[in-house]
C-alpha cells in the first residue's frame, strides 16, 4: 500500500511538473508572439492612402478648424496659403490654391485641403509617398495606371483653354502632365456637390 502512494505521488508531482512547464512554455511563446507582432507593428511604415473621401482625419466635409497640428504618420505641420489678390491669372502657378498646406517632418509638400467655410471640399495630393489602395501614385507612367481595373483617361473638353487630360479611378482624380499627358503629377478628391 505505502508502494502504492509513493507511485500515485509521483505521477502527481510528474503530472504538476509537465503542466507547470507547458504552461511556462505557452507562456513564453505567446509572449515572443506578442513581442513580434509588437516589433512588426512598430517597423512596419505608416503609408497614408488616399480613399474616395480623401487622408483620414482630411476628409471631404471634415471641418478644417478641427484638424490637429499634426498626425503621426499622415502630416507634421500644416500651415494656411492665401494667394495674393493683387497677382494675376498668369503670375499664379497653375497648380498653386488657397488653401491648407499639410507637410512631413521636413518640410516637404504632402497634400492640400481647401475649405468652404470650414467644410473641406477637395484634398489633394502633391507626393508620391501617398498613394490609392490600388498602388497609384504621383509619378506613374499613364499607362501604369491605366493598367488598374477601374481606371479611365479622361480626355479634356474640346472648348477647354488648356489640354490638360486625368485619369478617373473611382472618385479620385488624377492629373497627367500637361507636356505630353504620360505622367500621374498630382490626385485629386473633391465634393462637386460644395458648388451646386
Amino acid at each position: 500500500m505505502k508502494h502504492y502512494f509513493n507511485f500515485v505521488a509521483v505521477v502527481v508531482i510528474a503530472l504538476m511538473f509537465t503542466a507547470c512547464s507547458n504552461a511556462t512554455s505557452s507562456q513564453d511563446a505567446a509572449g515572443s508572439d506578442s513581442t513580434a507582432v509588437a516589433t512588426e507593428q512598430t517597423n512596419a511604415p505608416a503609408e497614408p492612402i488616399l480613399t474616395e473621401e480623401g487622408l483620414p482625419p482630411v476628409v471631404i466635409g471634415a471641418n478644417i478648424n478641427d484638424l490637429p497640428e499634426s498626425v503621426e504618420g499622415l502630416y507634421a505641420s500644416k500651415k494656411y496659403h492665401q494667394i495674393d489678390p493683387n497677382l494675376s491669372d498668369e503670375e499664379i502657378g497653375w497648380d498653386e490654391v488657397e488653401g491648407w498646406y499639410f507637410y512631413d517632418k521636413d518640410g516637404e509638400l504632402l497634400f492640400t485641403a481647401e475649405d468652404n467655410q470650414g467644410a473641406i471640399y477637395r484634398v489633394i495630393v502633391k507626393s508620391p509617398t501617398i498613394k490609392t489602395a490600388q498602388g497609384a501614385h504621383i509619378g506613374m507612367s499613364r499607362d501604369q495606371v491605366l493598367a488598374i481595373e477601374g481606371a479611365k483617361l479622361i480626355k479634356p473638353h474640346p472648348d477647354a483653354d488648356y489640354e490638360i487630360y486625368s485619369i478617373e479611378l473611382g472618385k479620385i482624380s488624377m492629373t497627367l502632365d500637361a507636356v505630353n499627358a504620360q505622367e500621374v503629377v498630382d490626385m485629386m478628391v473633391f465634393d462637386y456637390s460644395a458648388f451646386e
